[in-house]
């Protein structure tokens, strides 16, 4: 059984995205073929990527010889989600590289991790396009306690604003 994301759907003028994969784990890349709807997202604002899709994410924003890779020209925020995974740390370092090739020039506002420890490790690689780094915690339930937000601009207050909720 695969995993798959949705169908293809127009994306022209969607400003919200929510990439999800479903379990089993095992998937196939050539099975996924969303390079058209991708293509067609010049108006995303906010994306959010769980699990494996992220994988997703990666191959889509590649380039390759049969496709430019896809652009995100209005991106503002990227939410990185449900990162349980041992492949965590090669998406995360991808995603960034491929964001930093693609839009040299632009800027997140906001890069959002469920994990606190992935933002330590990964600020250097993200200073010079992100303004905030945000960290969302969650109970089991997934019902979401508190938010903290980190200013790039003033990175070395680890500590960062807390949004208690």
């Amino acid at each position: 059984m695969l995993c798959r994301l949705f169908p293809p759907l127009p994306l022209g003028g969607v400003q919200h995205l929510v990439l999800r994969t479903l379990p089993p784990v095992r998937y196939d890349n050539s099975d996924w073929t969303f390079s058209d709807s991708f293509g067609q997202a010049q108006d995303l604002r906010f994306l959010c990527v769980e699990g494996l899709a992220c994988d997703r994410l990666i191959h889509e924003l590649t380039p390759s010889e049969h496709r430019p890779g896809i652009l995100f020209p209005a991106l503002e925020e990227l939410r990185l989600s449900n990162f349980a995974d041992f492949q965590s740390d090669r998406w995360l370092t991808r995603i960034v590289e491929c964001l930093k090739q693609r839009h040299p020039e632009a800027r997140l506002r906001s890069l959002v991790f469920d994990d606190p420890c992935i933002i330590r490790c990964y600020v250097a690689e993200v200073l010079d396009f992100v303004d905030e780094l945000v960290c969302i915690s969650r109970n089991e339930e997934g019902k979401i306690l508190c938010r903290r937000r980190w200013h790039v601009a003033h990175w070395s207050d680890m500590s960062g604003s807390d949004d208690s909720l």
